[in-house]
């Protein structure tokens, strides 16, 4: 049995969100991609993911307080993306937990080499190979359309 590590990409930007969930499986990660916050929330439910990629501004939803919700109640790591410069999104992002911060645009393969530092420092904390939830069976990977 093979374990990949499992990425869930919560993005309103369907083709950014297209575009990350194609490298990272490219990447042998398991990663699947959510329009909205309530789809996220109804995936994470069934599958908690290893690490979250979680931009901040939402038509539907409030990021920050997504945020907040996953870092009380599920192990995984956080990367929050945004495409404003805001400082203070910044400040509060890493206040509220999350392993990274990255501003928008940026290139799937800068999204890349974060998601390895982030799995690489929660392996070494935790003295894990890098899972922070429960191993997962490889299959193919999905890449949502929603």
């Amino acid at each position: 049995m093979h374990h990949r590590m499992v990425v869930h990409i919560a993005d309103c930007e369907e083709e950014t969100r297209l575009r990350l969930t194609h490298s990272l499986c490219m990447e042998d990660f398991s990663a699947s991609g959510f329009g909205t916050l309530p789809e996220l929330a109804e995936a994470i439910e069934t599958t908690i993911p290893n690490m979250l990629v979680l931009d901040l501004p939402f038509p539907n939803g409030d990021g920050l307080s997504y945020l907040r919700f996953v870092r009380s109640k599920y192990p995984c790591s956080v990367i929050v993306t945004n495409s404003h410069r805001s400082e203070s999104d910044m400040i509060l992002s890493f206040e509220l937990g999350c392993d990274d911060y990255l501003t928008k645009p940026s290139s799937p393969k800068e999204l890349m080499l974060r998601v390895e530092a982030v799995f690489r420092r929660t392996s070494k904390d935790t003295g894990t190979s890098g899972r922070n939830a429960a191993d997962y069976r490889s299959g193919s990977c999905c890449q949502s359309l929603r």
